[in-house]
């Protein structure tokens, strides 16, 4: 995304100033006049030579700082006009992705291939777009890229140079990290990975190294939980009556369902605090962590499934009190915030550690609940706060195709800040505040290079 960022070089001057104006007052006022300071910039970066490489945005706060002293914090990329802005053209008959000044001008026209357009485009097929079908302009690479990532992974499958494999244990010999495949004359990058397709595990290739990395992670936890002894028989041996009890309202359709899940998810757990997956590429590597995770699995479940119980036990407490401040904002604000928090899928979505934060978090509903009933008013006005935050998370999140990364971090640090608002005796994880996570939301709306799965 870092050189699609910089624009045509004629309006770059003007890109520079909007971007500036669009900082917060406090900030311009130190960078005014916005145009000399924006043209001062330009002339500095190429005097220190410009890395076209990172983002625009990157480099201009890089400038700033050395000639004022002043750091910019997150841009808002929405103050640039879209017609200084780079638009990706998204042609339905292929992956297609050719870089044009902008929809809506002369210069935005769609036009045939020629010298000058981006790698991605020149993989497109001979054929354009077919009956029915048009051409979607996009300013935002990762929503470009999930347009045409099921089809680039396609022709992956079909030109695959290697074998097949498939199997339950490390039939996969040694996996490179990425391999270079010729996509009708241009050099393209694939990374060579696992995915878990249920029954067995297959090596694949996938065209971005984040899908890789999730796949493969997956796919590995697969690969353990087959070779692994299975602890849920002694993990139930241990569970008391009274959580029992509790783990029957688990979201699951059966009790069987439930302690399946909660083996893959604890599995899953240990095998992220081993370490990346993605480092695990031949039999020796598999071998070792084989070795690290046996002695800690039926533990890591049985903590796991505790951990679900007190959370569930606590979830029942609350019913009788969230009734009777249903129709409320506030009761509407904590149902919202508890079907967030426990949900078909729980145990495996959530990763540490926030998963072992969820008692904290409903400790935090019990104590808001008490204080509604004493002191109203003073609930709302703290909702008051939570509220923007709230709104720019729901906005980051329908804008990406695939939540990223810091997108489902910000999930998770919106319920410590719950916790700071609204339960404050509860200790928070990390510092959290209202300006902080508009901030954080703020940064993760910057296009990034390769999306990523999960928001909580």
């Amino acid at each position: 995304a870092g050189p699609l960022s910089w624009g045509l070089p004629a309006w770059r001057q003007e890109l520079a100033s909007a971007l500036i104006r669009g900082l917060p007052k406090a900030v311009r006022a130190r960078l005014t006049p916005v145009g000399q300071t924006a043209a001062r910039a330009l002339d500095w970066l190429d005097q220190q030579g410009p890395d076209q490489s990172r983002p625009f945005t990157e480099e201009l706060s890089r400038a700033l700082l050395a000639l004022t002293g002043v750091e910019t914090g997150p841009w808002d990329l929405g103050a640039a006009p879209n017609h200084l802005k780079l638009a990706l053209l998204v042609e339905p008959a292929g992956p297609t992705v050719a870089p044009r000044t902008g929809p809506g001008g002369a210069a935005a026209e769609p036009a045939p291939a020629r010298p000058g357009q981006s790698e991605e485009a020149a993989t497109a097929p001979e054929q354009g777009a077919g009956p029915g079908q048009s051409a979607e302009w996009s300013y935002d690479l990762a929503l470009a890229q999930a347009a045409t990532a099921p089809r680039l992974r396609r022709r992956l499958a079909r030109i695959d140079p290697g074998p097949i494999r498939q199997g339950l244990s490390w039939v996969f010999g040694h996996l490179p990290e990425q391999v270079q495949l010729d996509l009708d004359g241009v050099a393209s990058t694939a990374y060579p990975g696992l995915r878990d397709d249920r029954t067995t595990v297959s090596q694949i290739l996938s065209p971005a190294l984040a899908e890789a990395q999730g796949l493969h992670r997956l796919g590995l936890s697969r690969l353990v939980w087959e070779v692994l002894p299975d602890p849920t028989r002694w993990t139930v041996a241990h569970l008391a009556q009274a959580d029992r009890l509790a783990l029957a309202s688990a979201p699951y359709d059966s009790w069987a369902a439930f302690l399946a899940e909660a083996r893959r998810a604890s599995l899953q757990q240990l095998l992220d605090q081993i370490g990346p997956a993605w480092a695990v590429r031949d039999q020796a590597g598999f071998d070792a962590l084989v070795d690290q995770a046996r002695p800690q699995a039926a533990a890591r479940m049985a903590q796991l499934v505790q951990v679900a119980a007190e959370t569930l036990r606590r979830r029942a407490g609350l019913a009788a009190a969230l009734d009777q401040v249903a129709a409320t904002r506030s009761g509407q604000d904590l149902r919202a915030q508890l079907d967030d928090l426990i949900f078909p899928g729980f145990l495996r979505v959530i990763p540490q550690p926030w998963f072992d934060r969820l008692p904290t978090y409903l400790r935090g509903i019990e104590r808001r609940l008490d204080q509604i009933r004493t002191d109203p008013a003073r609930d709302l006005a703290r909702l008051d706060q939570l509220e923007p935050v709230l709104d720019a998370y729901a906005e980051l999140c329908l804008s990406q195709p695939v939540g990223s990364e810091a997108t489902r971090r910000i999930g998770y640090l919106i319920e410590e800040l719950r916790l700071q608002l609204f339960a404050q005796p509860l200790k928070t994880w990390q510092t959290v505040s209202v300006k902080r996570l508009l901030q954080a939301i703020a940064a993760a709306r910057t296009p990034a290079g390769t999306p990523s799965a999960g928001t909580p």
